[in-house]
């Protein structure tokens, strides 16, 4: 097993990835699960990546896996926990449960506590890692906040209420259909928002870019790297196309999805390589990709276009198609 890390860390990455994730999805397709016992799979499920980039991040580097920092751990833990009460309790109290993917809170028995609180334990783990020296290549540390790297938060808070914005203006302006109005506030956003950046989307970053875009990029140009991890990310997903979490069409609902995820993968790549390898930059902009569209209007055909048009922009304007040194640069101790 230890060879096989060391010697195919990406293949082990996507084997351990894909086992962890699709059993935790394609299981309740199979046996009939209690709703509250359901979200705790699901969750486990989501944190495929993120669990899978930490085993190997440890074992590639030599090092134990253990709490680092008491303080960290404590910090993401109480906050993780804190973000999970309160998405339960909005649906409790009205909010949205995403196609049931979220339990009302008075419906979670003892037992279906366990494994959301074993997920929160993971991530105070993993964050407790960040300053971590005897991991090699690190990947973690770039979940702390830098000053020095605001501009690229600023850009993942802004970057999708900008696009939907501007596309809502422009179907306006040329009678494209948009939605009723430009801004209608959510007040569950914010927790939306927190749950997909600190749990149930943003730690994606930590599997995705963090590891496999790292050591895929050691070998080959950031373009072909788009095209292999924006598949693979892609796939992962594929149960939820099944399983009623994104819908029950299948492969007609997953196929129409692939574009869209291949365009994200450009952004995402793109601002990942230029923040310096920010986790926390990424994060921001998955969870506001995934969120904004609750408080934003937005007109599809040109949100579509204007899309289309900034990937082909970053692709060349950084030259996607020429491979970089990462091998060398990526991760050192100065960032």
């Amino acid at each position: 097993m230890k060879y096989l890390i060391k010697s195919h860390p990406i293949l082990s990455y996507l084997i351990l990835t894909f086992s962890i994730s699709w059993f935790c999805w394609f299981l309740p397709m199979f046996i009939e699960i209690e709703r509250d016992i359901l979200f705790g799979i699901n969750f486990v499920g989501i944190l495929g990546p993120p669990i899978s980039a930490f085993v190997l991040l440890h074992s590639l580097s030599g090092a134990k896996i253990k709490i680092d920092s008491k303080k960290l751990f404590l910090i993401f833990f109480l906050v993780c926990v804190a973000i999970v009460f309160l998405r339960l309790y909005s649906v409790e109290t009205g909010g949205r449960d995403w196609n049931g993917f979220y339990p009302k809170l008075s419906d979670i028995r003892l037992i279906g506590y366990v494994l959301p609180l074993l997920c929160c334990f993971f991530l105070g783990l993993n964050a407790s890692n960040a300053l971590n020296k005897n991991l090699k290549e690190n990947y973690i540390k770039t979940l702390l906040f830098e000053k020095r790297k605001i501009k690229w938060y600023l850009f993942a808070l802004l970057f999708y209420p900008f696009l939907f914005a501007s596309s809502f203006l422009i179907g306006q302006l040329f009678d494209f259909p948009t939605s009723d109005s430009l801004i209608e506030f959510d007040t569950t956003f914010i927790i939306g928002f927190l749950m997909l950046l600190f749990i149930a989307g943003g730690t994606e970053e930590f599997g995705w870019r963090g590891f496999l875009q790292k050591e895929i990029q050691k070998k080959y140009n950031p373009l072909l790297t788009i095209l292999f991890v924006g598949f693979l990310w892609s796939l992962w997903h594929l149960p939820m196309y099944f399983n009623g979490v994104y819908s029950t069409d299948g492969f007609s609902a997953y196929f129409s999805s692939i574009p869209h995820t291949l365009q994200i993968t450009v952004l995402f790549t793109w601002l990942y390589n230029k923040s310096s390898y920010s986790i926390l930059a990424v994060m921001i902009l998955h969870s506001m990709n995934n969120n904004v569209g609750y408080i934003f209007g937005v007109s599809y055909i040109p949100a579509m276009i204007l899309a289309v048009v900034i990937v082909v922009i970053l692709i060349i304007d950084n030259k996607m198609w020429k491979r970089k040194n990462y091998a060398e640069e990526i991760y050192s101790n100065n960032l």
